[in-house]
């Protein structure tokens, strides 16, 4: 876990697991030649006592020789204004605050406290959450930067190791609560009953279980890596994932990639669920163009014709911004989303029956001097080539098969007083058309934002004059 000249920031709460991490790896950094700081945060949930507490980690430091850094975070807000539990939000607080100042000191590793115990019951709450393959493993002794000394020795020996070198661990009250903290509830009613009742060795049994499968995710690991890169990919800060590529995957593979996709967008694996990925892979298999399924961090994912898109809700906004640009004719013009729309005034072709779907050809008179290029609205509506009536545009980005995530960045232009002559590789609009004795025209050519093709490899669109 530590090499030998690595600087380690132990985490320390105060508790006796975490106390007699930083008590052992203190006595031991000369003999394993690291240099070890400490770091502890106040979860703002406890008032005085958290206060006391962190004095407490101040002084322990100081009498050992370790720098201990101080931090403060407002848990109960976070779960709050992200929707989660208060253990979640606390977990997520304590890691970042962990990894900033790892950075900050120059530490390649992150040392907790985490216990035989502490495994053995987290794989019994993913089991009662509905837990996938990864679930099984409970606290893995290595993740990334993150390191577990302790994973191999249980809670009561790290009572024991306090008790002979005259520690004395701050007791928090909150881990006495059963109400909102799953974890308290395992610890504190269901373990004990399993071990009063069913086997005295259920902490060992599910420790071995945890073992097993982490041998088995950790050599099937590159594998599941190298299928990763063959259906998902990175858009912007969005994760696309091909339903093509998916469907070629075998079964038992469907769930762990899908679980590395979500674990992604959601910025690590707490709150993520069995039941989340459960809900993506019946977007897959079930879903229709533009279901959608609400997940953990304001992640959403929505099903478009050919892939699956994940992307956070602030993301999603940001990019369904409204935006509107003048076009003059004859002329030419960036696009805010990407991209860039020209206008040329020519002669007509003779007797042209159909146009690219990136192009389009419209009436002199009707596009006048100047276009109006904007993003669609809802409830926008058009006349389309040859039809009496109005349709709506979204009816018309369905049929076409336009992705939900693309439609903002397709240019609708209209006339000066919006009536809507083209949508971009959609649909020409009846105002705009072409008569035979007309001589000249102003076509229309759409490059599209990179990526955003979707009628790549259909036929022409009939552009009847």
């Amino acid at each position: 876990m530590l090499e030998p000249g690595e600087r380690v920031l132990v985490a320390v709460s105060g508790g006796q697991d975490s106390l007699a991490l930083l008590d052992a790896l203190s006595g031991l950094r000369e003999r394993l030649a690291v240099t070890v700081l400490a770091a502890h945060l106040n979860h703002g949930i406890r008032g005085a006592e958290a206060e006391a507490d962190a004095r407490f980690v101040a002084e322990f430091g100081e009498r050992l020789g370790v720098p201990v850094e101080l931090g403060h975070a407002e848990v109960p807000e976070l779960a709050k204004s992200r929707g989660m539990s208060l253990e979640h939000a606390g977990r997520e607080a304590r890691y970042g605050f962990l990894r900033e100042v790892a950075a900050k000191q120059g530490c390649a590793r992150i040392a907790v406290g985490h216990t035989r115990t502490d495994r053995a019951e987290t794989v019994l709450m993913n089991v009662l959450r509905g837990s996938g393959l990864d679930g099984l493993r409970g606290i893995p002794p290595v993740n990334g930067q993150v390191v577990r000394p302790l994973i191999g020795h249980s809670r009561e020996e790290t009572g024991t190791y306090c008790r002979e070198r005259g520690l004395e661990p701050r007791v928090d009250q909150t881990n006495q609560e059963v109400d909102g903290y799953l974890r308290n509830r395992v610890r504190l009613k269901l373990m004990p009953l399993l071990v009063e009742e069913y086997s005295p060795g259920v902490e060992e049994a599910l420790v071995r279980l945890a073992e097993a499968v982490e041998e088995e995710v950790v050599w099937t690991g590159p594998m599941v890596d190298a299928a990763l890169a063959e259906v998902c990919e990175r858009e912007g800060e969005a994760l696309r994932i091909g339903l093509a590529e998916l469907s070629q995957v075998p079964d038992g593979l469907v769930n762990r990639l899908l679980l590395k996709c979500l674990q992604e967008a959601c910025g690590g694996t707490a709150g993520v669920l069995s039941a989340h990925v459960q809900a993506l892979r019946e977007l897959v298999e079930e879903g229709k163009p533009g279901s959608r399924a609400a997940l953990p961090f304001e992640v959403c994912a929505k099903r478009g014709y050919n892939a699956l898109v994940l992307a956070r809700q602030e993301a999603r906004e940001e990019g369904w911004k409204s935006w509107k640009v003048e076009l003059e004719v004859p002329g030419e013009v960036r696009l805010p989303v990407g991209g860039s729309l020209r206008a040329q005034v020519q002669e007509c072709p003779p007797r042209l029956k159909s146009t690219p779907h990136s192009e389009a050809l419209v009436k002199v008179e009707a596009a006048g001097r100047e276009l109006v290029v904007r993003s669609w609205q809802p409830g926008d509506r058009v006349q389309p080539l040859g039809m009496t009536g109005h349709k709506k545009l979204q009816d018309c980005f369905v049929n076409a098969k336009v992705p939900r995530a693309d439609r903002h960045r397709v240019p609708v232009v209209t006339d000066a007083k919006g009536t809507v002559l083209w949508v971009g590789g959609v649909v020409v609009g009846q105002q705009g058309r072409l008569h035979p004795e007309d001589t000249r025209c102003v076509r229309l050519t759409w490059t599209p934002p990179e990526g955003v093709v979707w009628w790549s490899g259909r036929d022409e669109c009939s552009r009847g004059l």
